[in-house]
């Protein structure tokens, strides 16, 4: 892996679908629809992590959404929030010129079952580069 960091998931929820062919990622499929995407990015662009922070939000929250909770902090940071029919909590943190994320999207009709899995995942996501 180009990028390394660390996530948990719970298997019994979530399918593992392969890294991706250039190494900077993995996704993971829910049978109910829902998706984990992790990944790392190179800072190629020296882009702040209040500019990433807008683009993941603004990407993830579409035309019709908003973030309910953001966290900016120096290193990372964090945002939740909906549009029509999608949940979304995503996390990055910068490190070494290089962005690390995951980002977690389900349907509202599923909330009940990915609240809890929230909190595993955020706590053990790590950048192993430190």
């Amino acid at each position: 892996m180009r990028f390394q960091y660390k996530i948990c998931y719970p298997e019994d929820l979530l399918v593992p679908q392969g890294e991706a062919e250039n190494s900077d990622g993995r996704r993971f499929v829910a049978k109910d629809g829902g998706k984990l995407i992790v990944f790392g990015q190179n800072n190629a662009l020296d882009e702040t992590l209040s500019d990433r922070f807008e683009d993941t939000v603004s990407r993830l929250a579409g035309a019709s959404g908003a973030a309910t909770y953001k966290v900016i902090k120096p290193n990372w940071f964090v945002a939740s929030g909906q549009n029509e029919q999608t949940i979304f909590y995503t996390k990055t943190l910068l490190g070494h010129q290089q962005f690390k994320s995951f980002e977690l999207t389900y349907n509202k009709s599923t909330s009940g079952v990915y609240k809890p899995v929230i909190g595993r995942i955020v706590s053990c996501f790590a950048d192993l580069a430190r």
